[in-house]
């Protein structure tokens, strides 16, 4: 009973994929032949049926390759926020504080060690001056500060 259950949930998936392919054929061909159409109209021609072969070929082709793409970019993306939610994690995961500040010295991020340590929510310290923000969680803050600038200074960030 089990292979006859995978057996149909491989069938079903390459069902929906054929599916998925005629569709994009038949909006390629569609939209190809939407603008074939305005463009017999704007020069005077006739209509034959003859005279939508083409845009109905090469548009249903069109339409498969960009869905292909289309699918590409909707998995990238989908990779690239599994990648950021992983890196986040891990920083997070880090016991010692982390923070990350702009070139003028602005907090952007800020990890749950650092959050911790402030006793504050995590928002509180997102736009705020890195002096304002250490302020009472280190004993100099300035001179965190300045380090902090001049490694952006040095490195040109």
């Amino acid at each position: 009973m089990k292979e006859l259950t995978e057996k149909f949930n491989q069938f079903k998936i390459a069902s929906i994929s054929v599916y998925k392919y005629i569709l994009y054929f038949f909006s390629g061909a569609f939209l190809l032949s939407v603008f074939s159409t305005l463009q017999k109209l704007s020069a005077g021609y006739s209509f034959k049926t003859e005279g939508f072969i083409v845009p109905v070929f090469f548009g249903g082709l069109f339409g498969i390759i960009a869905g292909l793409e289309y699918n590409k970019l909707k998995c990238s993306s989908a990779e690239v926020e599994n990648a950021n939610c992983l890196i986040k994690d891990i920083i997070d995961s880090i016991p010692a504080v982390i923070f990350a500040v702009d070139s003028k010295g602005f907090i952007t991020h800020w990890n749950k060690a650092a959050q911790n340590e402030g006793q504050e929510k995590e928002n509180s310290f997102l736009n705020m001056h890195i002096c304002s923000a250490l302020n009472g969680i280190v004993k100099n803050p300035e001179a965190v500060a300045e380090t902090v600038s001049a490694g952006i200074k040095k490195d040109g960030f």
